[in-house]
């Protein structure tokens, strides 16, 4: 779960598919990355608002790995909201955690 970093779009490999390899057959690793996504709720592309957070939270994963923040230190965003990261951030980490599988 996370933002462009996390899709791999300035990499060769990205980190779901090194988690993948590390993991081995026995895990799924799937990715619910939105580009330019951020975990501040009041920006132009808030994560809680995408398709793929509804898709991360349908999957139901037995574990989540979150990584935001690229987009959400962004001036545009972090100089009128950088007070609501902690929370905004909190409130994702809660939602997975209400999930019946229990990340």
């Amino acid at each position: 779960v996370g933002d462009s970093i996390t899709l791999g779009l300035f990499s060769a490999k990205s980190y779901p598919k090194q988690l993948q390899d590390l993991l081995g057959p026995r895990y799924i690793v799937r990715t619910f990355a939105a580009s330019d996504a951020t975990v501040l709720r009041k920006t132009a592309r808030p994560y809680h608002k995408s398709q793929e957070y509804l898709g991360a939270l349908l999957f139901a994963p037995d574990y989540a790995v979150l990584q935001f923040g690229a987009h959400d230190s962004k001036s545009s965003n972090w100089e009128e909201h950088c007070t609501d990261f902690a929370q905004d951030y909190t409130r994702l980490i809660e939602a997975f955690h209400a999930l019946p599988s229990k990340p």
